[in-house]
């Protein structure tokens, strides 16, 4: 049974943007090879800039490092399911569904070429996208411990989320009020920047909102299950070496020490993989590591694409 309280959600995540001094514009795109649309927040002008998000997350996850870069166009995507943006019935080949969802964010707002950023999950629609029009990319940067990759292995939440376990037994692991939701950040390594009072109380406000008063669990359940069994991932869910060797525009990792989701040794193995692919570590940071501290991976982030724009 659907969770969704829209306003409910909508009122939260106006509490977050209020917390970084943001407005955001929301736009809806539509994707019609996968019978659904998805939500884009627009923070700033200039030039354009597309950040896709984790699991389970959305887009309003960007607000923070959004809210330094306001010079840029950030379009902060909001995958199918996740957020209030609408499900996909029928993933089909996942690789195929996760390059048009991007396309047709490209083609809804006249974007023939642009920086792409990636999260998590998102790394995954990022890296597919890039792979099949490097022509349209002139950036990729991957923010923490992609999914995809061969070389990094499965992560264990998807292995949880692959099984065939009932829908509510699964929605009932994830639904934190704020307290649990602050621990959910400490546990993927966001332990110091919580211990300082680095995040505000309205980022763990607006995720429990996003796990209670949405779709998202349910819905991300059925995407990895497009991508992934208990064993590993189905083959449009991964990311062979060879592949992530190939990709073409220049390449950025960012990286916290603390990511769960991947050692430091095992991101220098990836970026390693692909020819001129640089990384930066991060000391005490976690697997969305802008959260720690946005003004920092801000900077990395403009300084990254404004190099390769000159």
């Amino acid at each position: 049974m659907s969770r969704m309280e829209p306003t409910t959600y909508r009122e939260m995540e106006g509490r977050l943007c209020s917390a970084y001094g943001v407005e955001a514009v929301e736009h809806s795109v539509e994707v019609r090879s996968l019978a659904s649309s998805v939500r884009v927040l627009e923070v700033g002008t200039g030039e354009p800039m597309i950040f896709i998000h984790g699991s389970p997350n959305a887009a309003a996850t960007w607000i923070p490092l959004a809210a330094h870069l306001r010079h840029r166009r950030c379009l902060l995507v909001e995958r199918p399911g996740a957020g209030l943006s609408s499900p996909v019935v029928d993933w089909g080949d996942h690789r195929t569904a996760s390059i048009a969802v991007l396309d047709a964010v490209l083609s809804r707002f006249g974007i023939d070429r642009v920086d792409l950023a990636g999260s998590s999950f998102g790394g995954l629609y990022a890296y597919n996208f890039t792979l099949a029009y490097p022509e349209q990319v002139r950036s990729l940067i991957q923010l923490g411990s992609p999914g995809g990759p061969a070389t990094l292995g499965m992560p264990a939440i998807f292995r949880f989320l692959s099984l065939p376990l009932p829908r509510a037994m699964i929605s009932r692991a994830l639904r934190p009020d704020a307290t649990e939701a602050r621990k959910m950040f400490v546990d993927i390594g966001h332990g110091a920047a919580v211990g300082r009072g680095a995040i505000p109380g309205a980022v763990f406000e607006w995720y429990a909102s996003l796990l209670n008063h949405t779709d998202t669990v349910e819905q991300l359940n059925r995407e990895v299950r497009a991508i992934a069994t208990p064993l590993g991932y189905r083959r449009s869910g991964r990311l062979d070496d060879a592949a992530i060797a190939t990709v073409a525009p220049p390449l950025l990792y960012l990286w916290g020490d603390r990511d769960t989701f991947a050692t430091p040794a095992a991101a220098d193995r990836l970026a390693a993989l692909t020819p001129g692919a640089s990384i930066e570590h991060f000391t005490d940071f976690g697997h969305v590591l802008w959260y720690d501290d946005p003004a920092l991976l801000a900077e990395r982030v403009d300084d990254f694409v404004t190099n390769i724009a000159n």
